[in-house]
């Protein structure tokens, strides 16, 4: 399936679980956001993807949640649904696999806050862990971690090179939930370890990681 079609099967899945009623339900894995502002922030994440792809610098996320925070969520849905069908170059450009990963994260995050699971076997989960574990290359480098192995049903893949020192096993959605920073380092030191993890639990995170149990 192509990007902008995995997009917009996302989308509509968060559209249907959203409503005035929940939009100010605050999000604990996304701390000081509400349901309203996600979905701000998706509108966000299209603008700068395709005005200034450049400007994903450190504050993006709170600058354009903070930029619409007089607007309503019929406003921020909106402009989602105007940006999906005007700036579709972003859904052929590298970042697409992003905004489909970011949405699908930001979906469980929603999901986890109004208590309404599904949506963990979307086929576009498997290729979103596969690139926040090629993103975890550069901690590797930057902090000498030593070479980890992470295993699930559908997933073997080496961070690092040479013979790994640990091995890291567990569900695809829970590896998907880890490396995008919704578990807290304690979390991560519970899950199925082989060898010794090290500074792993600590350092895992491609976001994050959360400082207290917001989630399980």
């Amino acid at each position: 399936m192509d990007k902008a079609s995995a997009y917009a099967r996302v989308k509509e899945r968060v559209v249907a679980l959203v409503s005035e009623g929940n939009a100010d339900t605050k999000v604990p894995t996304c701390p000081g956001w509400t349901v309203k502002d996600l979905i701000a922030h998706q509108a966000d994440f299209l603008e700068v993807a395709s005005t200034d792809p450049k400007g994903f610098d450190q504050d993006w996320g709170e600058r354009g949640v903070q930029k619409r925070r007089g607007a309503s969520l019929q406003d921020c849905l909106d402009e989602w649904d105007r940006r999906v069908k005007e700036d579709t170059d972003v859904f052929e450009s590298q970042l697409a696999p992003v905004a489909v990963s970011d949405l699908l994260a930001h979906e469980q995050d929603i999901r986890s806050a109004l208590a309404e699971p599904g949506g963990t076997d979307d086929e576009n989960i498997v290729p979103s862990v596969e690139m926040a574990l090629m993103f975890l290359t550069k901690k590797v480098e930057s902090l000498s971690l030593p070479t980890l192995r992470v295993v699930s049903d559908e997933i073997d893949h080496t961070v690092g090179e040479g013979e790994p020192q640990a091995t890291l096993r567990a569900s695809t959605f829970e590896l998907f939930r880890t490396l995008h920073g919704r578990r807290a380092p304690d979390q991560v030191r519970e899950l199925q370890w082989e060898g010794e993890p090290g500074r792993w639990p600590d350092e895992i995170f491609i976001f994050g990681p959360t400082k207290k149990v917001v989630e399980s």
